[in-house]
């Protein structure tokens, strides 16, 4: 039976509705937040080179030997000579994306064909380092002319160097931290940024970059231990709008956590970048003597109390992060004269990313003198099952969650005291009017109730943050470190397929509908 008219609009609509919501099933269920990512900034783009593109004319596997790395600007720039056995491909080893990994050997190009890059000009690398040992970024492939990028050298290992006549100290190297670097070589106004953030600025020389080298110095020494996932070089000095939009085009491609601009940080700790052993950077497992100040401030922490010390942990990274592993036996600290941490009155504001793995009033921070004193420890004597944030006064906060890790805000401001733990406010109040004396993590001032637990970053502000402010840093650390994550947000796409959905089942209101 051949259904008639009539009956086929009803019919009609309901598969309309039905097809639909199916729709929308559909793309709740398969859709990806992936956004495409394009390089912003191709004017006087003089090489780039892409290790997802061109590599070995486009055959390379993983494991495979590159032979070639192809110019992606359009300029024939290849790196196409290979010093040792060159760098091995990697797939899906950056976020899905692949890698060069360099071990023994290097990928280069001669400055016959490469060419002379006078200053100004500004090159970018994603890479990271795994083995400290004066390994070379890039370098110019002819001692003619040199810009370069290393990690450390004999004087200074702990500190990545930019250099180009004259040595320009950067920032503190991080074992395994895939990073973004931009450095601007201009003579005296030279620049250096790690993730967006400036690490150095002054005389980095003046010489041309004379060819290419990616993975070892010029000699073809000095060999990088770690993965270069992508090198941009520009024969001009990108203004800042435009380093920036490269710089994010590059976190955004690799889904790299970059470092919001705080103000007023008054020192910053991070599990990723500047843990030191024994004068060099730390690798999975070391004694923990020295966590650097990442702020720019130098308020490092260089004392360390206990039968024991931290340890670095990279085995069981959070969210890929390192952390600084409490084993119930130790203090790292800083004093609060001597021109080292100093003493910070109140309002301030202390975030902490940690965990506890008992109930014994272990604490996360203090200060390192009975003189003034802020703190937030896991319960005392009185009450082990709650946080208790103190500077006079105790001000009692939320349960304790055993072996998890989670965000800790707190606004030390006497009677207008406030305690965050993840997202929420856990506890208002009067936490006394003490200032904050040094700074100890992983205990208290007197080298007791010490934490069985892990620290991944830290972060002092000198003043008592804004809602908004306070926000801001929980966002980022959230993201960075996987903890309440925020749902994704309806895409546009699903946003169409829900409104056509709603439209359809919109009923028509005819001429003698209406009053």
């Amino acid at each position: 039976m051949t259904p008639s008219r009539d009956m086929r609009k009803p019919i009609r609509r309901h598969i309309t509705r039905s097809l639909l919501m199916v729709a929308i099933v559909f793309s709740l269920a398969t859709h990806v937040a992936v956004e495409a990512v394009t390089n912003p900034v191709t004017t006087d783009l003089y090489a780039w080179y892409d290790a997802g593109f061109d590599v070995n004319n486009g055959t390379a596997g993983t494991g495979d030997t590159i032979t070639l790395w192809g110019d992606q600007s359009g300029n024939g720039r290849p790196l196409d000579r290979v010093v040792n056995a060159g760098s091995t491909f990697v797939g899906n080893a950056l976020n899905g994306l692949p890698v060069a990994r360099y071990t023994n050997g290097a990928n280069w190009s001669a400055s016959s064909d490469f060419g002379n890059v006078s200053q100004p000009n500004t090159v970018f690398i994603v890479g990271s380092v795994n083995v400290a040992t004066n390994g070379y970024l890039f370098d110019s492939s002819s001692g003619a002319g040199r810009n370069a990028l290393l990690a450390g050298q004999s004087s200074n290992p702990n500190d990545y160097q930019a250099f180009a006549g004259s040595v320009l100290t950067g920032g503190p190297i991080g074992l395994n931290n895939t990073q973004v670097h931009a450095v601007t070589f201009d003579g005296a106004s030279s620049t250096y940024h790690i993730d967006g953030q400036e690490v150095a600025a002054g005389d980095a020389g003046s010489q041309s970059l004379a060819g290419f080298i990616v993975g070892a110095r010029f000699s073809g020494g000095s060999r990088l231990n770690g993965d270069v996932a992508e090198v941009l070089v520009y024969n001009a000095a990108l203004s800042a709008n435009d380093r920036a939009a490269v710089e994010n085009y590059l976190s955004k491609k690799y889904d790299l956590p970059t470092d919001p601009v705080f103000d007023d940080v008054y020192a910053w700790y991070k599990g990723n970048t500047g843990v030191q052993s024994g004068g060099l950077p730390a690798a999975d497992g070391d004694p923990v003597d020295l966590w650097r100040d990442v702020s720019g401030n130098n308020r490092h922490l260089d004392r360390v109390s206990g039968p024991g010390n931290p340890i670095f942990n990279t085995s069981d990274p959070l969210n890929g992060n390192p952390t600084v592993q409490f084993n119930n036996d130790a203090i790292i600290w800083d004093a609060s004269g001597s021109g080292d941490f100093g003493t910070l009155s109140q309002p301030n504001t202390i975030i902490v990313v940690g965990k506890v793995e008992s109930l014994a009033g272990d604490y996360l921070f203090d200060s390192s003198s009975g003189a003034g004193r802020n703190a937030l420890f896991a319960g005392q004597s009185s009450n082990l099952d709650d946080w208790q944030a103190f500077a006079g006064s105790v001000l009692e906060g939320p349960p304790i969650t055993l072996d998890e890790f989670q965000i800790h805000q707190v606004v030390f401001d006497g009677t207008d005291s406030r305690y965050f733990l993840n997202r929420l406010l856990a506890a208002e109040g009067d936490v006394g009017s003490q200032s904050l004396a040094g700074l100890v993590l992983g205990g208290r001032f007197s080298v007791s109730q010490l934490l069985d637990g892990e620290i991944a970053e830290v972060l002092v502000f000198d003043r008592a943050l804004g809602d908004d402010e306070l926000a801001e840093a929980r966002d980022y650390l959230r993201a960075k470190y996987a903890i309440d994550p925020v749902p994704e947000p309806v895409t546009g796409s699903l946003i169409i397929v829900a409104s056509a959905a709603l439209i359809g089942r919109r009923r028509r209101v005819r001429p003698r509908d209406r009053a």
